[in-house]
């Protein structure tokens, strides 16, 4: 059964007038933006949905979680990532453009991602350096 940002999420991922009531709920509860147009195979798991963007053209597979802070959006040139079934997206990720992530694939914390992503890979974001 999904939660109600589970709800919410799918709702505004549709438009019309429910999707504009859930779109603002969320804004308001959540802080997360799901626009119109964006496809979801089925209810993400959102286990901390907070700061949550996810574009207009993108999309999600099924079992798909993410957490928060996370941004799936497009490029200039108007293209968005597509998304695989059971991934995983840790907080503060970022994935732009016309990417592909692979079936049950991984994104770490704070990664860039602007090129696709096989299947069962795990990517990350560099490490930051350590000043003493």
């Amino acid at each position: 059964m999904a939660s109600k940002p589970q709800k919410l999420f799918m709702l505004a991922s549709r438009g019309g007038l429910r999707g504009r009531v859930a779109r603002k709920l969320l804004r308001v509860l959540f802080a997360c933006d799901v626009s119109p147009g964006a496809m979801f195979s089925g209810p993400p798991n959102l286990h901390h949905p907070l700061g949550i963007v996810v574009g207009m053209g993108a999309v999600i597979g099924r079992n798909v979680t993410i957490y928060q802070g996370v941004t799936i959006g497009g490029s200039r040139s108007g293209k968005y990532p597509n998304i695989g079934d059971n991934v995983t997206i840790y907080a503060n990720a970022t994935i732009v453009g016309g990417v592909m992530i692979g079936d049950n694939a991984v994104v770490g914390a704070n990664a860039f991602v602007v090129g696709d992503v096989p299947a069962n890979a795990v990517v990350r974001a560099p490490p930051s350096p350590i000043f003493i």
